[in-house]
């Protein structure tokens, strides 16, 4: 069953009518955003604007059973697609597919722990493992609170609770397949020194923290049924997009070309590259002696790492 169909009736157009009108209206607030009328007129003269890609997507989330806890993790979902969102060139109908597509593919497709992890609110850990010198790495994942307009769930890694790197995902239908789109992936901010990535770098082998990320999306999208992965570029994130190109486009600092192409990347898209499922492991034999009890110990965290996550 494809992404798009629905496994039970959909929810009837007068019900998400009601949650439209009622966002309008202040009767439903869930964030301080909505508390404010000009947000709410906003939203009312763009869902006019967009009216069947808003329709489209409050039919397809406004009467399932996490749709008020995603309000709260998530307090501008009504209107993402109002805006640009997950890559440049998709319509309003389009983003709004892409979100009910993600939704229905985390509730139906993965375990209840991944599930779980993927809509809350708060980060929630996936992986835990204690790498070299004892350095604690976590993966974590959560809804993406931070990154709301790069997609709708976003992976944490984190070494002795430093958050290093953030991965942010939705998984959309293309064809009739699942595939991850990666709207957004950042590094530590700028209080975090750039010793503390190369220290966590060595920690775990050679393997630095938004690799790190990509390799535990790609062991879960293997593990949960994703034919492609796909990731953003950089002429294709939202922050290129005219509207915010002289301000938000100030806030890349790294290429997401030359990221994407280090790890096997293939640009397919004028706006994304497709990127390997898994990436190649080195037969021991082709490795330098003095490099291979590295090149072990990578391998064997990246299987601790799929093993917690089939967990």
């Amino acid at each position: 069953m494809s992404l798009t169909e629905h496994h039970h009736p959909a929810c009837p157009p007068s019900s998400a009518n009601q949650v439209i009108s009622a966002l309008i209206s202040g009767v439903l607030r869930p964030g301080s955003v909505w508390q404010r009328r000009g947000y709410r007129m906003k939203y009312l003269c763009r869902s006019a604007l967009y009216w069947p890609a808003t329709r489209y997507l409050m039919v397809g989330i406004a009467c399932e059973p996490w749709f008020p806890a995603m309000l709260h993790a998530q307090s501008s979902l009504p209107g993402k697609i109002h805006r640009q969102y997950l890559h440049r060139g998709l319509s309003a109908m389009a983003r709004a597919r892409a979100i009910v597509s993600h939704y229905r593919w985390v509730t139906r497709t993965c375990s209840p722990r991944i599930r779980q992890a993927l809509m809350a609110a708060e980060v929630q850990t996936l992986v835990a493992t204690e790498v070299k010198n004892g350095t604690r790495l976590r993966i974590c994942a959560s809804a993406a609170t931070g990154a709301q307009r790069e997609g709708e769930s976003t992976l944490w890694c984190y070494c002795d609770d430093v958050v290093l790197a953030t991965l942010t995902f939705s998984v959309v239908e293309e064809r009739g397949e699942a595939v991850v789109k990666i709207g957004g992936l950042q590094g530590a901010k700028k209080t975090v020194p750039h010793e503390a990535i190369r220290q966590a770098t060595r920690a775990c082998y050679g393997l630095f923290p938004k690799r790190l990320l990509v390799e535990a999306l790609g062991l879960l999208a293997c593990r949960e049924g994703i034919a492609r992965i796909y990731a953003v570029n950089d002429r294709g994130h939202i922050f290129r997009a005219l509207r915010y190109r002289f301000s938000k486009g100030r806030k890349f600092f790294a290429s997401y070309d030359a990221f994407w192409a280090s790890i096997n990347g293939v640009a397919v898209h004028r706006y994304y590259y497709q990127l390997p499922l898994s990436q190649p492991r080195k037969a021991m034999e082709d490795i330098a002696s003095k490099k291979r009890a590295e090149y072990r110990n990578r391998y064997r965290l990246l299987d601790t790492i799929a093993g917690q996550l089939s967990q």
